[in-house]
């Protein structure tokens, strides 16, 4: 296995909490839960999760961090362990943040 994604699982998986589908973090996948629209809401929603004790990863879509010099207006997709999936989608449903792509003005 590649060593950034090595990286990457040791840092989503909570290493003092018993995974919820019963397998280690380096046996899970990662999977997308939701998408938004810019950098402040993506990492808003990793606070939200963290707080919560789900290790969460931010992607931009599109060129990235280099593209164009910083990423703040690009759409970030949001990822987590596939045994916390389930998990997330519920926290982000109950405080608002659960569509998969957020846009300004959506109540």
């Amino acid at each position: 296995m590649m060593a950034w994604l090595t990286g990457i699982r040791r840092r989503l998986g909570n290493s003092d909490a018993t995974p919820v589908s019963g397998r280690s973090p380096r046996d899970q996948k990662i999977v997308r839960i939701t998408t938004a629209p810019n950098e402040p809401l993506a990492r808003l929603t990793q606070q939200v999760l963290e707080g919560e004790g789900i290790g969460v990863l931010l992607k931009p879509i599109g060129p990235g961090y280099g593209g164009w010099g910083n990423a703040n207006n690009l759409m970030h997709d949001v990822y987590v362990l596939e045994g916390d999936a389930g998990r997330a989608r519920e926290i982000l449903d109950t405080v608002g943040h659960g569509s998969d792509v957020v846009l300004p003005g959506d109540g």
